[in-house]
């Protein structure tokens, strides 16, 4: 039977979360953070029109995050997740009782220390709990920062390498504690425009 793109890119995502063997690193361990980055934005896809390698459908963070997050739940899977909130943290929690979470604080993005020691707490509570999956739902650029950092510091330890997923606010939205765009909104490429009205 034929599957939905989202529901394919989880099931590839579940195949190598639990055989890692199947993943070629070939550069480092810092490879395996680079082996999938979804198309979220209706403008990536209409860039890869105009540049000429087409692709056929954006893969939102919050789809991504809704059909990933129940299987993450069923097989007990060891997940942290950096969370925006004390109510997301708690929400998730609830939903998923393998998950641990820690709610960020205020971070300047500007602030080198910052950063360093948040991802510090993020690689305690990622060794503390043997995750094989982070999560990181603050946004961009935060989340790409904050993963780059978390990938730095545990590169210079022997904890093995989770997946790093930067998923914004999916958490929010899977939650209900922020209200998605309705459908039409989405097939109209419009959502950015509906989160921006919301915020």
């Amino acid at each position: 039977l034929p599957i939905s793109e989202i529901e394919g890119t989880t099931q590839l995502f579940s195949c190598t979360l639990a055989d890692r063997k199947a993943v070629q690193v070939t550069q480092g361990r810092h490879a395996l953070a680079g082996l999938q980055v979804p198309p979220d934005g209706q403008p990536i896809v209409w860039a890869s029109r105009i540049l000429g390698s087409r692709l056929r459908f954006r893969l939102t963070g919050s789809d991504l995050f809704a059909d990933l997050w129940p299987r993450l739940t069923a097989r007990a899977t060891p997940v942290f997740v950096l969370a925006p909130s004390a109510a997301v943290a708690r929400g998730l929690e609830e939903s998923n009782p393998a998950a641990a979470t820690l709610v960020a604080p205020m971070l300047d993005v500007g602030s080198r220390s910052d950063l360093v020691d948040l991802a510090a707490q993020c690689v305690a509570e990622i060794t503390a709990v043997a995750a094989k999956v982070v999560i990181l739902s603050l946004g961009h650029p935060k989340d790409v920062m904050i993963a780059d950092e978390i990938l730095r510091q545990l590169d210079a330890s022997p904890t093995a390498l989770p997946f790093i997923l930067c998923l914004g606010g999916s958490a929010e939205m899977f939650l209900g504690i922020r209200k998605r765009a309705p459908l039409w909104v989405q097939k109209c490429s419009a959502e950015w425009l509906y989160r921006f009205a919301q915020e």
